[in-house]
Protein backbone atom coordinates (compact mmCIF):
# COMPACT_ATOMS: atom_id res chain seq x y z
CA UNK A 1 0.00 0.00 0.00
CA UNK A 2 1.08 3.58 -0.58
CA UNK A 3 0.34 6.33 1.92
CA UNK A 4 1.01 9.83 0.65
CA UNK A 5 1.17 12.74 3.09
CA UNK A 6 0.79 16.29 1.81
CA UNK A 7 -1.15 15.97 -1.42
CA UNK A 8 -2.32 19.29 -2.81
CA UNK A 9 -4.09 21.38 -1.67
CA UNK A 10 -3.33 20.19 1.90
CA UNK A 11 0.42 20.47 2.32
CA UNK A 12 2.25 21.52 5.46
CA UNK A 13 5.89 22.04 6.29
CA UNK A 14 6.06 19.01 8.58
CA UNK A 15 4.99 16.38 6.04
CA UNK A 16 8.16 14.32 6.56
CA UNK A 17 7.75 13.99 10.32
CA UNK A 18 4.01 13.38 9.89
CA UNK A 19 4.74 10.57 7.44
CA UNK A 20 7.25 8.99 9.82
CA UNK A 21 4.81 9.23 12.73
CA UNK A 22 2.13 7.50 10.65
CA UNK A 23 4.61 4.72 9.83
CA UNK A 24 5.62 4.41 13.48
CA UNK A 25 2.01 4.26 14.61
CA UNK A 26 1.37 1.40 12.17
CA UNK A 27 4.25 -0.58 13.71
CA UNK A 28 3.35 0.40 17.28
CA UNK A 29 -0.10 -1.11 16.74
CA UNK A 30 1.50 -4.44 15.92
CA UNK A 31 0.98 -4.48 12.15
CA UNK A 32 3.67 -6.76 10.69
CA UNK A 33 4.97 -4.37 8.05
CA UNK A 34 8.11 -3.30 6.26
CA UNK A 35 7.94 0.44 5.58
CA UNK A 36 9.88 2.77 3.29
CA UNK A 37 9.49 6.54 3.68
CA UNK A 38 10.83 9.12 1.24
CA UNK A 39 10.41 12.86 0.85
CA UNK A 40 10.23 14.72 -2.43
CA UNK A 41 8.16 15.93 -5.33
CA UNK A 42 6.14 13.47 -7.39
CA UNK A 43 3.25 13.53 -9.83
CA UNK A 44 -0.23 12.86 -8.49
CA UNK A 45 -3.32 12.88 -10.62
CA UNK A 46 -5.41 10.99 -13.11
CA UNK A 47 -3.58 8.80 -15.58
CA UNK A 48 -5.41 7.40 -18.58
CA UNK A 49 -8.17 8.53 -20.87
CA UNK A 50 -11.01 10.72 -19.66
CA UNK A 51 -13.42 8.82 -21.95
CA UNK A 52 -12.42 5.33 -20.84
CA UNK A 53 -10.66 3.94 -17.82
CA UNK A 54 -8.62 6.45 -15.82
CA UNK A 55 -6.79 5.87 -12.53
CA UNK A 56 -5.59 8.23 -9.84
CA UNK A 57 -1.89 7.57 -9.39
CA UNK A 58 1.19 8.86 -7.62
CA UNK A 59 4.37 8.32 -9.62
CA UNK A 60 7.96 9.47 -9.56
CA UNK A 61 11.44 8.63 -8.37
CA UNK A 62 10.52 9.14 -4.71
CA UNK A 63 7.64 6.67 -4.97
CA UNK A 64 9.95 4.09 -6.56
CA UNK A 65 12.59 4.72 -3.90
CA UNK A 66 10.03 4.25 -1.14
CA UNK A 67 9.17 0.85 -2.60
CA UNK A 68 12.88 -0.07 -2.70
CA UNK A 69 13.32 0.95 0.94
CA UNK A 70 10.23 -1.01 1.93
CA UNK A 71 11.63 -4.12 0.24
CA UNK A 72 14.98 -3.69 2.03
CA UNK A 73 13.47 -3.07 5.49
CA UNK A 74 13.16 -5.91 7.97
CA UNK A 75 9.67 -6.79 9.15
CA UNK A 76 8.67 -4.42 11.92
CA UNK A 77 11.01 -1.65 10.83
CA UNK A 78 11.14 1.53 8.79
CA UNK A 79 13.83 2.77 6.43
CA UNK A 80 13.86 6.39 5.30
CA UNK A 81 16.00 8.35 2.90
CA UNK A 82 18.32 11.22 3.77
CA UNK A 83 15.77 13.83 2.56
CA UNK A 84 13.22 12.55 5.05
CA UNK A 85 15.72 12.42 7.91
CA UNK A 86 16.94 15.93 7.13
CA UNK A 87 13.40 17.36 6.93
CA UNK A 88 12.26 15.64 10.17
CA UNK A 89 15.47 15.89 12.21
CA UNK A 90 14.23 18.79 14.36
CA UNK A 91 11.20 16.83 15.59
CA UNK A 92 12.16 16.05 19.18
CA UNK A 93 9.91 12.97 19.29
CA UNK A 94 11.84 11.16 16.56
CA UNK A 95 15.11 9.27 16.82
CA UNK A 96 17.39 8.47 13.88
CA UNK A 97 20.12 5.93 14.33
CA UNK A 98 23.36 6.00 12.39
CA UNK A 99 23.00 5.94 8.63
CA UNK A 100 23.91 2.94 6.55
CA UNK A 101 24.62 2.56 2.86
CA UNK A 102 22.13 0.62 0.78
CA UNK A 103 22.49 -0.41 -2.86
CA UNK A 104 19.13 -0.07 -4.62
CA UNK A 105 17.93 -0.83 -8.13
CA UNK A 106 18.01 2.19 -10.42
CA UNK A 107 20.82 4.02 -8.59
CA UNK A 108 24.48 3.76 -9.54
CA UNK A 109 25.80 4.50 -6.06
CA UNK A 110 24.55 3.21 -2.70
CA UNK A 111 22.23 5.63 -0.90
CA UNK A 112 22.20 6.68 2.76
CA UNK A 113 19.27 5.29 4.71
CA UNK A 114 18.16 5.71 8.31
CA UNK A 115 16.07 3.58 10.67
CA UNK A 116 13.76 6.09 12.42
CA UNK A 117 12.02 5.37 15.70
CA UNK A 118 9.96 7.23 18.25
CA UNK A 119 11.94 8.70 21.10
CA UNK A 120 10.21 8.49 24.45
CA UNK A 121 11.28 10.02 27.71
CA UNK A 122 11.11 7.71 30.69
CA UNK A 123 12.64 7.20 34.09
CA UNK A 124 15.49 5.55 32.17
CA UNK A 125 16.06 8.71 30.10
CA UNK A 126 15.40 8.93 26.37
CA UNK A 127 14.52 5.53 24.93
CA UNK A 128 14.13 4.27 21.37
CA UNK A 129 10.54 2.96 21.41
CA UNK A 130 10.84 0.29 18.69
CA UNK A 131 14.00 -1.17 20.25
CA UNK A 132 12.20 -1.26 23.57
CA UNK A 133 9.39 -3.31 22.03
CA UNK A 134 11.94 -6.06 21.34
CA UNK A 135 13.10 -6.03 24.96
CA UNK A 136 11.97 -8.08 27.96
CA UNK A 137 9.51 -5.28 28.81
CA UNK A 138 7.18 -6.55 26.10
CA UNK A 139 4.47 -8.49 27.85
CA UNK A 140 5.46 -7.11 31.24
CA UNK A 141 2.37 -4.97 31.76
CA UNK A 142 3.23 -3.64 35.21
CA UNK A 143 6.65 -2.32 34.14
CA UNK A 144 5.19 -0.86 30.94
CA UNK A 145 2.43 0.96 32.89
CA UNK A 146 5.05 2.36 35.27
CA UNK A 147 7.07 3.71 32.32
CA UNK A 148 3.95 5.21 30.74
CA UNK A 149 2.93 6.81 34.04
CA UNK A 150 6.34 8.45 34.49
CA UNK A 151 6.35 9.59 30.83
CA UNK A 152 2.95 11.29 31.18
CA UNK A 153 3.80 12.65 34.62
CA UNK A 154 6.89 14.46 33.26
CA UNK A 155 4.91 16.11 30.46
Amino acid sequence: AIIVVGLPPVTVTKNSSRGLKIALRILEHGVPAQIGVTTGTCYCGTIGSSTSRGDFAVVGDHINMSARLMAAAEEGSILCDVNTMFAARLDKSLYFGASKQLKVKGKKKPIKVYRPSRKIHSIMGEVDFLSMQRSPLVGNVSVWKTLQYHHHYRH
